[in-house]
C-alpha cells in the first residue's frame, strides 16, 4: 500500500469486503512519521473510516508538544469522535499496553524529553544537557533491548553521537533501515562510520 494513500486505505478495505471480510476494519498511523517528518492524512482517515464504520488509531508521539496551540498534536479535533482513538504515549508505555509486558520489564528512560525532534536540540529546548556517563546499559540478567532515537548519526550534544555511545558500550548493535532509494548507501556509510567510532 502506498504510504499516506488514504485512497489506498479505502480501496484495500473495499477488496478485504469484496473477498467476504466481516468486522470492522482498523487503521493504525502515526500521525507524524520521525524518519521523514511527514505527516498522515487523518482527516481524509477518519472519513475512511466513517465509510467503513471502522475505527481509526492514532499515534501522537511525535506531534504532542509540537502542533497545535498548547501543543494538543494533529488530531486533536479528531478525540471526540466515537470512532478515533488518539495516542499520546511514550514507545515504552505503547510495548506495555499493547504487549501485556508487565511495566517492571520495561526500564525507566534516563532522560525523557518534551519535543520531539533530535536529542541535543530537544534537550537544548529543556535547559538540559545530556551527559554521557548517565548513560550506561543497566546491569540484568533478561535480554535487553536498548532502542536509540533515530539512526547512528543523530547527535545526543553538539560533539557525540549515537555511534559514539553503542561503540563505548561494546555491545551488538542492530541497524535497521527501510526500503526506499538511497538505503544501501545510506546504511553502509552508517555501518563504516560505527566500525571507525568502535576503532577510535
Amino acid at each position: 500500500m502506498q504510504h499516506n494513500d488514504f485512497d489506498a486505505f479505502d480501496q484495500a478495505i473495499r477488496r478485504w469486503q469484496h473477498a467476504g471480510g466481516k468486522g470492522r476494519p482498523w487503521i493504525a498511523v502515526e500521525s507524524l512519521y520521525s524518519m521523514d517528518g511527514d505527516r498522515a492524512p487523518v482527516l481524509a482517515l477518519a472519513d475512511v473510516a466513517d465509510r467503513h464504520e471502522g475505527f481509526l488509531v492514532i499515534d501522537e508521539a511525535h506531534a504532542t508538544g509540537v502542533f497545535g496551540p498548547g501543543g494538543p498534536g494533529l488530531a486533536s479535533e479528531l478525540e471526540n469522535r466515537g470512532n478515533v482513538l488518539v495516542l499520546h504515549e511514550t514507545d515504552s508505555e505503547t510495548v506495555v499496553r499493547m504487549g501485556g509486558v508487565q511495566r517492571d520489564r520495561v526500564l525507566p528512560q534516563v532522560y525523557r524529553l518534551a519535543t520531539p525532534a533530535s536529542p541535543h536540540f530537544s534537550a537544548r529546548l529543556d535547559g538540559i544537557a545530556i551527559d554521557p556517563e548517565n548513560l550506561v546499559p543497566p546491569v540484568t540478567d533478561r535480554p535487553l533491548i536498548i532502542e536509540g532515537a533515530g539512526g547512528l548519526l543523530v547527535p545526543l550534544s553538539d560533539d557525540l553521537v549515537f555511534a559514539d555511545v553503542f561503540a563505548r558500550w561494546r555491545i551488538p548493535v542492530i541497524l535497521c533501515a527501510r526500503t526506499s532509494l538511497g538505503t544501501i548507501n545510506h546504511t553502509s556509510m552508517k555501518d563504516a562510520i560505527s566500525k571507525l567510532s568502535r576503532n577510535a
